[in-house]
């Protein structure tokens, strides 16, 4: 049975090895206090100096929220630096999902609420997460659907958030508590030059697959 040697994923498990750093920053409200309710003075979350905001790696937010107290937190993303995910790891509710939506700056300069309070336009993105069907699930990425929700009238985006500095309101607009935990995944921008190191390692590899292949015809 032909198939790709294991030469082939070596070489691209090297050529990614050096973005695939890992470290741990946690904050959770139990721990750390209750997170802004403010949208004027989000709390600022991290102090890595390089990227000012979180550590490279994962970064957990564990919280919770409920009707007239929503959690809001910003965060700076450093130059060479991406937001490349965001985990949903933990949900604990009796409703069925809570809220979270993003604004580039330091500050939530938008509503709180209802949606009838938001002005979508102003808003890089926004979505559900919890159990209910439209809602992303524990062990999903929100970030493709923060990124997707232009089309509910939100400014939208494609991939992973650059540098810069983020403001994300997590919300529960019912009585029931939300109990959330959050990873937020930060990971070097790939240089060109480890692009190539891949390409090269996968062209290298499949060379090899081909010859053998053929001296076995």
């Amino acid at each position: 049975m032909n198939h790709i040697p294991s030469l082939l994923l070596a070489g691209l498990a090297f050529g990614l090895v050096s973005t695939a750093q890992a470290a741990s920053f946690l904050f959770t409200e139990s721990g750390d206090g209750d997170l802004s309710n403010i949208p004027a003075s989000p709390t600022i979350l991290g102090d890595h100096p390089s990227t000012v905001g979180f550590s490279i790696g994962s970064n957990f937010v564990r919280g919770s929220t409920v009707t007239g107290d929503p959690d809001i937190f910003s965060f700076t993303v450093g130059v060479g630096y991406q937001l490349s995910a965001i985990q949903l790891t933990s949900y604990a509710s009796t409703d069925l999902r809570g809220f979270i939506a993003v604004q580039s700056g330091s500050i939530w300069n938008n509503g709180v609420g209802a949606g009838g309070n938001f002005t979508r336009s102003t808003i890089l993105g926004y979505t559900h997460f919890g159990t209910h069907a439209t809602a992303a699930k524990v062990g999903q990425d929100l970030l493709d659907n923060l990124g997707a929700s232009s089309a509910g009238g939100a400014i939208g985006f494609s991939g992973p958030l650059g540098a810069g500095t983020y403001t994300f309101l997590v919300q529960q607009t019912a009585a029931a508590v939300v109990n959330y935990e959050f990873d937020l995944q930060l990971t070097p921008v790939p240089e060109p030059g480890e692009y190539a190191m891949v390409a090269g390692a996968l062209l290298g590899g499949f060379a090899v697959w081909r010859r053998r292949s053929v001296s076995r015809v």
